[in-house]
């Protein structure tokens, strides 16, 4: 029998080091683990779903990359973090933060980087 929490650990890692630009059915293939089996375990163990998790997690990139590199364009913020397209992009900065990019700087970055790296 597998060790689920390994199965976890290495979702968690396939995740990061793909910075969340992974799909359940990539990570269901590398581990050679049922879907249903890796989404139960993810689940109780993380608290979300692994394409929720790889979803917030490429957020999070995203928005590190943007501070890392503020001058950026809106495109290349899209290329350089695995988004499809940037109404994708888009969708993700309403979801997540409730406004467009373009609003973005009526948000206080010092509390959105605070919650960022912890």
């Amino acid at each position: 029998m597998k060790d689920d929490c390994s199965d976890v650990k290495k979702a968690l890692e396939l995740i990061h080091s793909s910075q969340g630009n992974i799909n359940v059915k990539s990570i269901e293939t590398a581990l050679s683990v049922n879907r249903r089996s890796l989404e139960r375990h993810f689940k109780s163990k993380v608290g979300i779903s692994p394409k929720v998790y790889a979803q917030v997690y490429r957020f999070k990139c995203a928005m590190n990359f943007l501070q890392a590199n503020p001058s950026t364009t809106w495109a290349s913020l899209t290329y350089n973090n695995g988004f499809f397209d940037q109404p994708h992009m888009i969708r993700y900065f309403k979801e997540y933060l409730k406004v467009s990019p373009n609003n973005l700087v009526t948000l206080d970055m010092d509390f959105i980087n605070y919650l960022l790296k912890h």
